[in-house]
């Protein structure tokens, strides 16, 4: 019906409402609507490594991937993914790197949409940056509470130090 009514693309999520944001995409649905129209299908659901690409591109064979939560606090995963699809060679951003994108990320949403809707915003995205490295349930819980810009950055300053200890 989309393809009919003029749409150039479709994307498509292997995930059913029903299941919302739990179980597993299935990409047999990407894959239906991929053999049933000629127009681009973009894949969506589950992919959070290079691997998850790889494998919906093969199993569905949609024209392109839209990555989702896989992104979260990991802006550097886009291009991980463009260097492991083209044979690249992908080096994992740095904890500093990492919490330095977080302030940036920070630093444009204060910039885009003031500082008072920004920060309640970043409140719920800055512990994703901090995933997986050492000390963070501690920061990521300051994090949730800040009230400003500069607290967000003494906060980082503060677990940057930690880190290097």
């Amino acid at each position: 019906l989309a393809e009919k009514a003029g749409a150039s693309a479709v994307a498509v999520h292997g995930r059913t409402r029903a299941q919302g944001y739990t179980g597993t995409a299935d990409n047999k649905y990407i894959k239906m609507v991929k053999e049933a129209v000629s127009i681009p299908v973009i894949g969506n659901g589950d992919i959070r490594t290079v691997d998850d690409a790889k494998r919906m591109l093969v199993e569905t064979g949609c024209d392109a991937v839209m990555i989702g939560r896989g992104l979260l606090g990991r802006p550097f995963f886009l291009t991980e993914l463009r260097n492991g699809l083209e044979g690249k060679y992908f080096k994992e951003p740095s904890y500093d790197e990492r919490l330095q994108l977080c302030y940036d990320y920070a630093k444009r949403l204060c910039d885009y949409e003031g500082e008072y809707n920004g920060i309640p915003m970043m409140r719920g995205m800055a512990g994703w940056y901090l995933t997986g490295m050492p000390y963070a349930a501690h920061y990521k819980n300051l994090l949730t509470q800040v009230n400003s810009l500069q607290e967000i950055e003494e906060i980082l300053k503060e677990y940057a130090d930690k880190i290097k200890d």
